[in-house]
């Protein structure tokens, strides 16, 4: 039996907003030597010895910017979870995690545990460039600092989820963009909607980020700085969140020793001075037609939380500017069904989309969102309106829809005629699905760049760089009026079985119809 290969083409499109947000002590790099004594003749070490030896520790590769190898853990009700660790060889991860749930927390110190507290241990020391066991003898246990507006979150990672949306909304909703109109912004990527491609759904946003910094002292007292490049823009963004209400803040604790702490939040230039692009209102005339038509109790079935924090409706107009294939991110389905019905019957005309129409733009909205454990209707100022790159044959599609799956289809159809199906075989690759990973971006001009590709063999890297590199696109994208570069992410997937030779492409199209993606 002769090994084949067949192509299961999964393409999406994904967005990001930008770099991951991040939280830590301000005397974060020397935490365990100051709270936890670190040495070679506590229980931890006497424990961790037995399971990490010399050249097991060896396999992991220490620098001046990572000295230390720790773990972390959650402790609830005298359950352990959430164990991570920051090695990075996968031996010593498994070692170490093993290794921790030998554990016997009945001979461990700690006064108090939930899920709002993380605990942590060190394990590992740089010494001389060599990595050398040397735990902590005491659990190093943090608190954050605790903000009246938040402190309703009953674990950490929602907690420090909660305080980055809500001063992110604040500082959006508040900037002043006039000031800056004459503000001479850098090009920034944009990413497609989900919905371009297959059934998944989400907004856009700009990728360029602006780091900000928020400092909590041992007091609780704020303080804030940003990495913008404006001057009057940096102590706009300064003068506003240190003008937010945070209620009362106990500070941040190390085994209930106050410290200093920071979250670093990530927003861009182009977000901030277009904000009111994504500004919602619960009373304008929008807010007021969905509140007249759908029940509050039906609202309070979503389950919105502070990583998918709105409900979106999106749809497309006919060439008569009649609206048509409207959707929501709405999950409830009961939900989704009525909000889906209640916006057809919305007048066209009071949505106040700018002329002229483009028949194959797709539109979109904001319609529910959660303040304090409350969902409701609020509704954006603003229709937000997006056309995504055309690709060649897809000139005379009829409607964003109809787009939409020539756009599809053009990418599948290229990849089945170009992608060399025989490297399968060439490579001796075992049975089963591999899997190839695709990033590249269609920029202004309507060119293909910065691809880049991972795959389990490097010729296979290479086949997709080339294959990608060769679809055709004749138009860029547009993002309210305004050409912008899209980033994609492309997701390939290969089977390799065994069995008779025959078409490796033969079924691909029909193969994802089916998982509508």
């Amino acid at each position: 039996m002769k090994n084949i290969l067949t192509f299961l083409f999964i393409c999406s499109i994904t967005f990001s907003f930008g770099q991951v947000d991040k939280e830590s002590a301000l005397n974060n790099v020397d935490k365990w030597d100051t709270y936890t004594n670190p040495g070679t003749d506590n229980y931890f070490y006497n424990h961790f010895k037995k399971y990490l030896t010399s050249e097991i520790i060896s396999k992991e590769k220490l620098s001046k910017s990572k000295k230390k190898i720790y773990v972390e853990f959650n402790l609830v009700d005298g359950i352990v979870g959430n164990i991570e660790t920051n090695a990075s060889n996968k031996f010593l991860k498994t070692k170490i995690k093993y290794a921790f749930n030998k554990l016997d927390f009945n001979k461990v110190s700690i006064k108090k545990n939930s899920a709002f507290h993380k605990f942590s241990l060190q394990l590992i020391e740089n010494v001389n460039n060599s990595g050398v066991l040397k735990c902590s003898s005491v659990v190093l246990h943090e608190t954050p600092p605790i903000c009246i507006n938040c402190d309703k979150h009953i674990d950490l990672k929602s907690y420090n989820q909660c305080i980055k949306k809500k001063l992110l909304q604040y500082l959006t909703a508040n900037i002043d963009s006039a000031k800056f109109a004459n503000l001479n912004l850098k090009k920034e990527e944009q990413y497609v909607p989900f919905a371009v491609l297959g059934n998944n759904k989400s907004g856009v946003n700009a990728y360029r980020g602006i780091e900000i910094k928020l400092n909590f002292d041992n007091n609780g007292k704020v303080s804030t700085s940003n990495n913008a490049e404006n001057n009057a823009l940096k102590n706009e963004i300064n003068t506003i969140l240190n003008g937010y209400n945070y209620g009362q803040i106990l500070p941040a604790t190390f085994n209930n020793k106050p410290v200093g702490y920071s979250y670093k939040l990530y927003t861009s230039e182009k977000r901030l001075l277009e904000s009111w692009l994504y500004k919602t209102s619960p009373s304008n005339n929008l807010s007021k037609y969905f509140k007249e038509r759908i029940p509050q109790s039906l609202i309070d079935k979503e389950e919105i939380d502070d990583f998918r924090s709105s409900v979106r409706i999106s749809f497309s107009l006919d060439k008569k500017g009649r609206m048509e294939s409207i959707s929501s991110t709405a999950k409830n389905e009961e939900l989704n069904e009525q909000l889906i019905k209640v916006f057809k019957k919305y007048p066209v005309e009071k949505l106040n989309i700018p002329t002229p129409i483009h028949k194959l733009s797709t539109y979109s909205f904001t319609v529910i969102v959660a303040n304090d454990f409350k969902n409701s209707i609020e509704c954006s100022n603003y229709i937000s309106n997006m056309l995504v790159p055309i690709a060649k044959g897809c000139e005379k599609s009829k409607s964003f829809t109809s787009l939409k799956k020539c756009l599809q289809d053009a990418i599948t159809s290229h990849v089945n005629r170009n992608f060399n199906s025989n490297l399968a075989r060439e490579l001796k690759l075992s049975p089963g699905v591999k899997r190839i990973y695709v990033m590249f971006k269609i920029n202004h001009k309507a060119e293909i760049v910065d691809v880049k590709a991972r795959a389990p063999h490097k010729k296979l890297t290479a086949e997709a760089i080339r294959v990608v590199k060769t679809i055709e696109i004749v138009a860029p994208a547009y993002h309210m009026g305004n050409v912008v570069g899209i980033k994609y992410s492309l997701p390939i997937a290969f089977r390799v079985a065994q069995g008779a030779k025959k078409d490796p492409f033969k079924g691909m199209n029909d193969d994802i119809n089916k998982r509508r993606y």
